[in-house]
């Protein structure tokens, strides 16, 4: 089920989005912080990794068919026009922003991260 696909951020002219690089970021959250992190991930988390410049558009996502026995189950993708933007991102703005998010989640919720490319 699609939360929010973030229609502000359309794909730029001349930038097709095959070829987009992907960051995603997939989330277990605790029911006890359930939707205080959604609420948190959609206000602050969100505009503030789109307001690095690094990102073209976002999708967040609930994954579906997943052993929620202890929390749903999220993704955060982000979408790069190209291979640059991203590591400009890792080296500029990375740690920062994931330690803002341990330091206000800490065990409530478990993350992983990707990166892929979009080829069709």
């Amino acid at each position: 089920m699609i939360i929010r696909n973030n229609e502000n951020y359309p794909t730029p002219k001349g930038v097709n989005q095959e070829g987009y690089i992907l960051y995603n970021t997939t989330y277990q959250v605790l029911h006890t912080a359930h939707m205080a992190w959604l609420q948190w991930v959609q206000d602050v988390q969100i505009p503030e990794v789109l307001g690095t410049g690094c990102f073209v558009r976002h999708q967040l996502i609930r994954l579906l068919e997943t052993d929620e026995t202890e929390g749903p189950v999220y993704a955060v993708q982000y979408y790069a026009a190209c291979r640059e933007d991203f590591n400009r991102y890792m080296a500029l703005y990375e740690a920062s922003l994931k330690q803002q998010g341990q330091q206000l989640w800490g065990n409530a919720v478990f993350g992983f991260s990707s990166l892929m490319q979009v080829v069709g």
